[in-house]
């Protein structure tokens, strides 16, 4: 952590010798840049933002993402948090899509807005909407399927570090290094079944099973199908490269 922290003095130290020599040449005065966040492809991200100067050293800025429908995204790297082998084996089959909404406020500490170090706290909107389907085994060697779906809503707060440098004269980039927030969330799915009593039991059974880290499941199973229900605290990190284009 320490080296990356070094590294990012230089590199910015660096950085603001170079954008000083652009604005001798070709001297930039509008307020707006958007940009879009090229490591957010890895996770089916479309990451868009919208920066606008409202002072000599202070932005504002709005962020949307868009997950499109699919697995869940680096699964494999949270396979020790989810140390349940039961509640993983279902996260691997959990189809989801997404819609996130960022304002934040940054506040510049080089010479001018977008360029050097800046602080910028936020506060997150996220929905997520997810589908799955259960199994259970109703007699030697045969299996039913009960697909049910839903959406996870969370609200969080936090701040950000980052830095912006200006590559042209139009052009520049974005360096989000971490931006940890923590919040709350909720969320419900469900899904409508003719349930015998045997199938109840069985699906009482296969929901009590669930083990999700930080949430609180609560279901209800009948004979019209089933209900789970969860909430707890949120909590994830920012972080990105983008290319932004001022205008």
């Amino acid at each position: 952590m320490l080296l990356l922290f070094l590294c990012f003095i230089v590199l910015s130290g660096k950085a603001q010798e170079f954008s000083s020599s652009l604005d001798e040449v070709a001297p930039v005065d509008t307020q707006n840049i958007i940009k879009i966040n090229m490591m957010a492809f890895a996770a089916r991200n479309v990451s868009l933002q919208y920066e606008r100067a409202i002072g000599n050293k202070t932005t504002l800025a709005a962020n949307v993402n868009f997950m499109t429908r699919g697995k869940l995204p680096f699964l494999s790297q949270f396979e020790s948090i989810i140390d349940d082998d039961f509640t993983y084996q279902y996260a691997k089959t959990f189809k989801v899509s997404g819609f996130l909404f960022t304002p934040e406020v940054r506040f510049y500490l080089g010479q001018s807005a977008f360029r050097g170090f800046y602080i910028a706290p936020f506060v997150r909107y996220s929905t997520y909407k997810g589908d799955i389907n259960l199994e259970i085994e109703v007699e030697q060697g045969r299996t039913d399927s009960f697909p049910i779906s839903g959406r996870l809503n969370a609200f969080s707060g936090g701040f950000s570090l980052g830095a912006q440098w200006r590559l042209s004269e139009h052009f520049y980039l974005d360096w989000m290094i971490m931006g940890p927030h923590f919040g709350f969330s909720n969320g419900k799915f469900s899904g409508s079944k003719d349930l015998s009593e045997y199938e109840i039991e069985e699906y009482k059974g296969e929901l009590s099973n669930f083990d999700i880290p930080m949430l609180k499941v609560e279901y209800v199973v009948n004979d019209k199908g089933a209900t789970a229900r969860f909430k707890g605290p949120w909590a994830g990190i920012r972080t990105g490269f983008s290319l932004g284009y001022r205008f």
